[in-house]
C-alpha cells in the first residue's frame, strides 16, 4: 500500500514595535506579536494598531486623545 506524503504550508506573520528615547537614543517600550494565516492581514494591522495604542495608554506612554474628541 501506497500513501502520498502531503504538506502543509502555513504563513505566520510577526510583528515588532520598539519606543525609543530620541534623546538618549534608550529603548524605552517594546511589544511583540504573531500571528498565523490571518485570513486578511489588513484587518491584522488594524487590530494590532489598536492594541498597540491601547496599551501604551495604559502603561501611561501617551494620552487617549479620543476620549477627548469624543466630548
Amino acid at each position: 500500500m501506497y500513501a502520498p506524503g502531503y504538506y502543509d504550508q502555513q504563513q505566520v506573520y510577526y510583528l515588532e514595535t520598539n519606543l525609543y528615547d530620541a534623546r538618549t537614543e534608550e529603548l524605552i517600550w517594546a511589544a511583540q506579536s504573531e500571528t498565523y494565516d490571518p485570513s486578511s492581514i489588513d484587518n491584522f494591522l488594524k487590530g494590532y494598531v489598536k492594541s498597540i495604542h491601547e496599551r501604551m495608554v495604559k502603561d501611561g506612554l501617551i494620552a487617549d486623545n479620543r476620549t477627548n474628541a469624543s466630548r
